[in-house]
């Protein structure tokens, strides 16, 4: 028997959105088969959910199973007659008619839409793999590579940064995945300046260079590493010309405004493959984040003829809107159909081959970067998250339970007094200091953002509002400040909606400072990309929120001093590895993880398997 929509709307597992989706499209085409009504709302559902298609194969002749268990005796319809119906509806079609839903030969029905945008993305990608400079003056860019990457006794092999410029300057896509403290944006720094070293000595117009991530918060990150990456001393020091270093921008814009968002038609951009950008080298940092629909209109816009570069974290949470096109990128479909069995293997890395090699040219133009200069081999934080993304959650409890690394700590929340006694020492030791009347806006700031707890869920008694309810209360038993009231000093406060206006973006923080003498009005205190303070009348800041916690998603492109990282208590299907991994990667110093063993297993053998397609297409499998 299979389930009507009505009773899976009914179980929480359709939502308003999905049930009307289907009934509509249902209505429109004529169509009254169950079946493809199903599969219509199903598409509707894996969507919402960060898919880009829902593979038929996968649920066609299993039990149901909504929040609640499974839906007694029901089962989806059987593989080929659920096909083949899907195929002969009038809602079906192959793409190049008004149909809303596309069917492909392996079973994963698509919104007509996210369609158009993979297949889009598969054949720019494809194009740009495949172009590679032939005008490159090898020599140059030989001495050049000498004199940015030398050798170095810490590396035990390939110099893989070295690599990822090379590729860069030899192609017109490059991929660069690497964890934090990998020396991505350094690496793009010398990049850019073996780029424009060849332009001068071939007499040419310096190259336009643009720089964007999909979030204002990145953005500035990105601006910020830039310029430390252009003006540090030592070892890491950039070796070059000062007028090649003048020419390596510093800007960053978040990927909507460096599109232009069309006013009328928030989908819509200004800048398109009829106007393209104006841009000849395009770095996006945080690519991680970036999800399919902007991706594919991001590359539309891109001209033929310029370097995409993208970097990120192929390990990471993947966007939240649909789509995990760096993973996908990245990762072979063999590695990902074998990882959804066998989850406890280390997963092997794509990396460039040799020109006498046989290798799609996708896997050409990625480059993994694995040597942290960040965590050494002995650090805690560094053997938990390669615990982590290799699946080994005996390793991970290891790691985390082991005295002799104290910069990874596991808490278990069954012991209540422990747990209290964790969460009221980490806030009165990191939060406490930023209610002091000695402590400015400024200091305060830098106090605040050495420490944050980070959550999987947003409410429940271990979500985000939940833990910033605890940590007021206990600032307010230490500090004595009435955290009730909605302005009072001290409270810190994160943007969640841009404002291109008052040059706020999501992701920022600030905190509310005590009124200048004269005024009884609080202010909000910014400290913007170029180290500068900002005051805001709270009156006029966009949608925002308390900032003690905050979700794991929301920490991406972040770094603090020290986590706490609070899971649930109960198995949810938000608890994978790749959140797992962010989270703690987000820590420069310590983490302590407040968590059961149990929970630590379920979240690193459960990984997001994002239904897309979109790596056999890229990978020619």
């Amino acid at each position: 028997m299979i389930p009507t929509l009505d009773e899976l709307y009914n179980k929480g597992y359709l939502s308003r959105l999905d049930l009307h989706f289907a009934r509509a499209m249902g209505r429109l085409a004529n169509e009254r088969s169950d079946a493809v009504l199903l599969a219509a709302a199903l598409c509707s559902r894996f969507i919402s959910r960060g898919h880009v298609c829902v593979d038929l194969n996968t649920l066609a002749g299993r039990p149901v199973v909504t929040h609640d268990g499974e839906l007694s005796g029901a089962r989806w319809p059987a593989g080929p007659d659920w096909r083949g119906s899907v195929q002969a509806s009038p809602m079906t079609g192959s793409g190049e008619s008004a149909a809303p839903l596309v069917l492909d030969t392996k079973g994963r029905l698509y919104l007509a839409r996210y369609w158009h945008y993979q297949q889009f993305l598969v054949r720019a990608l494809l194009e740009r793999a495949g172009h590679t400079d032939k005008t490159l003056d090898t020599g140059l860019l030989e001495t050049g590579l000498d004199r940015l990457f030398p050798a170095s006794p810490d590396l035990s092999g390939p110099d893989m940064q070295r690599l990822a410029a090379k590729v860069s300057l030899g192609r017109h896509l490059t991929i660069i995945s690497g964890g934090p403290g990998t020396g991505k944006t350094s690496t793009v720094v010398k990049i850019l300046a073996l780029a424009i070293e060849q332009a001068l000595n071939a007499g040419l117009e310096i190259p336009h260079i643009l720089m964007a991530a999909p979030t204002g918060k990145a953005a500035a990150r990105l601006k910020e590493a830039v310029i430390n990456a252009k003006t540090a001393k030592g070892a890491g020091a950039l070796v070059c010309s000062d007028e090649v270093r003048t020419h390596i921008p510093e800007e960053a814009a978040t990927i909507h405004r460096l599109l232009g968002v069309m006013r009328d038609r928030s989908n819509r951009f200004f800048h398109d493959s009829g106007n393209p950008l104006a841009v000849d080298i395009l770095i996006v940092d945080e690519a991680s984040m970036v999800d399919l629909s902007l991706m594919a209109n991001l590359i539309a816009a891109v001209p033929s003829h310029a370097r995409l570069i993208l970097l990120g974290d192929k390990d990471q949470l993947a966007s939240v809107e649909a789509g995990a096109i760096l993973g996908d990128i990245c990762t072979p479909p063999e590695v990902i159909n074998r990882s959804a069995v066998l989850t406890e293997t280390v997963r092997p890395e794509p990396q460039p081959l040799h020109d006498s090699e046989v290798q799609p040219e996708i896997g050409q133009c990625i480059v993994n970067l694995t040597h942290s200069y960040r965590f050494d081999s002995r650090s805690g934080i560094g053997r938990l998250a390669l615990a982590i993304n290799s699946g080994n959650a005996d390793e991970a409890l290891a790691v985390l339970e082991d005295k002799t690394m104290p910069e990874a700590v596991l808490v278990d929340p069954g012991d209540l007094n422990r747990k209290k006694e964790c969460i009221e020492s980490l806030v009165r030791h990191y939060y406490v200091p930023c209610f002091e009347d000695s402590m400015a806006g400024a200091g305060q700031l830098e106090q605040f953002s050495q420490f944050r707890i980070l959550c999987a869920l947003r409410r429940g008694d271990d979500g985000v509002e939940t833990l910033n309810s605890t940590a007021a209360g206990i600032l307010k038993k230490y500090t004595g400040i009435d955290t009730s009231r909605e302005w009072y000093p001290g409270r810190p406060i994160m943007v969640t909606r841009n404002d291109y206006q008052l040059n706020l973006f999501n992701g920022d923080v600030g905190l509310i400072v005590k009124p200048d003498a004269g005024t009884s009005r609080p202010a909000a205190f910014f400290m913007d990309s170029n180290k500068k303070a900002r005051m805001i009348s709270p009156a006029r800041l966009p949608v925002h929120e308390t900032v003690y916690a905050m979700t794991v998603h929301k920490s991406q492109g972040t770094e603090f001093d020290t986590v706490l990282l609070v899971l649930p208590r109960h198995v949810s299907p938000v608890v994978t590895r790749e959140l797992f991994y962010t989270a703690v990667t987000r820590a420069k110093k310590n983490v302590v993880v407040l968590a059961t063993s149990d929970i630590i297993r379920q979240a690193v053998r459960t990984r997001v398997q994002r239904a897309s397609g979109l790596s056999e297409q890229l990978w020619g499998a």
